[in-house]
């Protein structure tokens, strides 16, 4: 990766792939149960949060905190 910008892209590029991917294969299947597919989209949704914000960590560079 070349910088934070182009990985924060790519986390949202690959979360809304992988949430498309589900709803369509619940439109597909119709055994897929739609409260479960709520509920993965709702955790991928979380995981794309938690791991953007995770790249944006950021701390003081005061000599005391280290």
């Amino acid at each position: 990766m070349g910088n934070k910008r182009t990985l924060k892209k790519n986390i949202s590029l690959i979360c809304g792939a992988l949430a498309g991917d589900a709803i369509i294969a619940a439109h597909l299947d119709p055994a897929i149960d739609r409260n479960r597919l709520d509920d993965v989209v709702r955790r991928i949704a979380a995981l794309q949060e938690t791991s953007r914000a995770r790249v944006s960590f950021a701390f003081d560079k005061a000599l005391r905190d280290f």
